[in-house]
């Protein structure tokens, strides 16, 4: 059988872990994960590469926190967010 035969017991959080969780998201941890993107991926939904956002941060991160800070506070999300485009490159 495959491995969703088996239930799993949910795990439980502690209150540390759930303070973190709603904590927003800071420049400091926006820069570490654009550091952290592979070059040799492809790129994103957005078309951009690794090396636009680890080359452009420091312009980048202000807009990125206004962006995170305001899905945080309006809800719903803006349909733009929901939605992906797919390009077919033949081999």
């Amino acid at each position: 059988m495959g491995s969703f035969s088996r239930l799993t017991q949910p795990t439980s959080v502690n209150q540390h872990e759930i303070n973190y969780l709603k904590s927003s998201i800071t420049p400091e941890e926006t820069e570490i994960e654009i550091q952290s993107l592979s070059s040799k991926e492809i790129p994103g939904p957005d078309g951009f590469m690794a090396e636009f956002y680890q080359t452009f941060k420091k312009e980048l991160i202000p807009m990125l926190i206004k962006l995170f800070h305001k899905t945080e506070t309006e809800r719903p999300l803006p349909n733009s967010l929901h939605e992906a485009t797919f390009t077919l490159i033949p081999k």
